[in-house]
């Protein structure tokens, strides 16, 4: 049997690691909205800040997402990760024109209408997802990172089958 007080360092840098990533940070639940209702609707013509992500590498198709969110929040990616903003405010309905343009300047040979996604925080929506039906995407909430009087919001687009593999309550610690 182990001395305990050997295990005792283990089990308090094990409790340091967990606590570090865990406290406050969130995954956020997304609600699929119905496309082509919201697209006709007033949130459809709504105008918000926009980041765009495109996977990189060796497939016949990239995927393609964004994310739409309001003043009052701040979103990042993993370090290293080319998430392009852009200028300016967007629409979902000029969203889903730009995934449309972004599909065809990319050579996708197979492109699907985007599965338009509402991020929820607490009772409230704190942004919007946009992406190709191939694209995971995952939005949390991480309280007391970056500038305080903002919600902080950490995104991670993966195409579906690499998503489905790291679903884990620590993905934002990676």
């Amino acid at each position: 049997m182990a001395c305990p007080r050997s295990l005792l360092p283990l089990l308090a840098a094990f409790v340091i690691l967990v606590g570090g990533c865990a406290t406050g940070t969130v995954y956020l639940q997304l609600n699929q909205l119905p496309t082509d209702e919201t697209l006709r609707s007033e949130l459809g013509a709504q105008k918000f800040n926009a980041v765009r992500f495109v996977t990189v590498g060796a497939t016949a198709s990239q995927n393609i997402g964004y994310f739409l969110y309001g003043d009052n929040v701040e979103v990042s990616m993993l370090p290293g990760v080319p998430l392009e903003r852009i200028g300016g405010k967007m629409s979902l309905r000029e969203t889903v024109a730009d995934y449309f343009g972004m599909s065809k300047s990319v050579g996708n040979r197979r492109i699907s209408p985007p599965i338009v996604r509402e991020a929820i925080r607490g009772k409230e929506v704190a942004g919007y997802s946009v992406a190709d039906m191939n694209m995971g995407v995952g939005v949390w909430d991480r309280p007391g990172a970056g500038d305080t009087s903002k919600i902080n919001l950490e995104l991670v687009f993966e195409p579906a089958e690499s998503a489905k593999k790291s679903r884990s309550v620590m993905a934002p610690c990676r």
